[in-house]
């Protein structure tokens, strides 16, 4: 992914979006998982921070001018969007009912 990044590809716009999205879900599922800790004190402002870090990257590329740069249009972005979204339900669903 850093590759196709540093050559300016679509795919790796693309790639960098889902995983910031389903990263977001991880994060957060962890601080659910954490606080049902409910005998020890559990820290949760990592993953609070980490799920807060990623959100602002995916703002940051979801800007126009980061989408122009990746040459990446309005209907990817959507697509990617709705992939790492779909990715997370996924995790969490996983996680939930295991």
């Amino acid at each position: 992914m850093f590759v196709l990044i540093i050559k300016k590809r679509k795919w790796g716009w693309i790639l960098l979006v889902v995983e910031n999205v389903h990263m977001v879900f991880i994060n957060l599922i962890l601080c659910v998982q954490m606080l049902g800790f409910k005998l020890f004190h559990v820290n949760i402002k990592p993953y609070l921070f980490s799920a807060l870090f990623n959100l602002l990257v995916v703002g940051f590329l979801w800007r126009p001018i980061m989408a122009e740069f990746f040459g990446v249009n309005p209907i990817v972005k959507k697509r990617a969007l709705f992939v790492g979204l779909g990715l997370g339900v996924i995790t969490v669903c996983g996680l939930w009912f295991s």
